[in-house]
């Protein structure tokens, strides 16, 4: 089995255990190279981890939220259900960490509710 990453790169099947970095200049498709590769790594039924290091932190508050969205696998869960699991109110607060995850683009917000952003976190 191969993993075709663009018309003129694949790996085998053994890559699938390795450790990759995906490093390059801005713009230069670091992000598109990387969303292939968890892909081709997800329809081979292999697990993807991704590490995307930058200086922001989340508070504890948007980290338990985030935590219950990826639990959700990628479905839309209520605000107010989203605020019960993370063991807040639906408050300013809330509201506040709800912007930090927007910003940091690791949510989708809509009218039905919140969901992990699928492009972002590779779910």
């Amino acid at each position: 089995m191969k993993l075709k990453i663009a018309d003129d790169l694949t790996f085998s099947a053994e890559a699938i255990t390795e450790t990759f970095a995906v490093l390059g200049i801005r713009g230069s498709g670091k992000t598109n190279t990387a969303v292939v590769m968890a892909e081709q790594m997800i329809k081979a039924n292999q697990q993807v981890v991704v590490l995307d290091p930058t200086d922001a932190k989340l508070r504890d508050g948007a980290r338990r939220m985030l935590d219950v969205l990826v639990a959700a696998g990628g479905e839309f869960v209520g605000r107010e259900d989203l605020a019960q699991a993370a063991g807040m109110t639906k408050s300013g607060t809330f509201t506040t960490y709800l912007s930090d995850l927007r910003t940091a683009r690791l949510v989708v917000i809509e009218n039905r509710g919140v969901a992990v952003n699928r492009e972002t976190l590779f779910l």
